[in-house]
């Protein structure tokens, strides 16, 4: 047996993957606003580092909670507490996302001042 033998093996292969693609973006992203932070990086590219960054983790937000259903969904079929694990993982990835976009949301607003 390879390993894309059924739908079933290959689909939360592209989520997990997706997932994890997603997470290094936005840690990326959140990294190199933290460094233009330091280094005085114009405020117009601050402003876009953070809207890509609230971007990014919107996609993964919603495709870790994807992630996370898939899993229950799995665990139910199988019965296998590796599923509910990784669900509890896409759990915790999507809470991250939706914290670090508030965040980040609350900075552009704070940014803009009263216009």
């Amino acid at each position: 047996m390879g390993l894309f033998t059924s739908k079933e093996k290959i689909f939360p292969l592209i989520v997990h993957r997706t997932v994890i693609f997603l997470f290094v973006l936005c840690l990326l992203t959140l990294l190199l606003y933290l460094a233009g932070t330091v280094q005085s990086f114009l405020d117009t590219t601050q402003s876009m580092l953070l809207s890509i960054y609230i971007t990014l983790g919107i996609f993964l937000a919603v495709i870790s909670i994807f992630g996370a259903l898939l899993g229950i969904r799995r665990f139910f079929l199988h019965r296998k507490a590796r599923e509910l694990v990784q669900s509890g993982v896409y759990t915790l990835v999507s809470l991250f996302a939706v914290a670090t976009i508030t965040l980040a949301s609350l900075i552009i607003v704070a940014s803009k001042g009263n216009v």
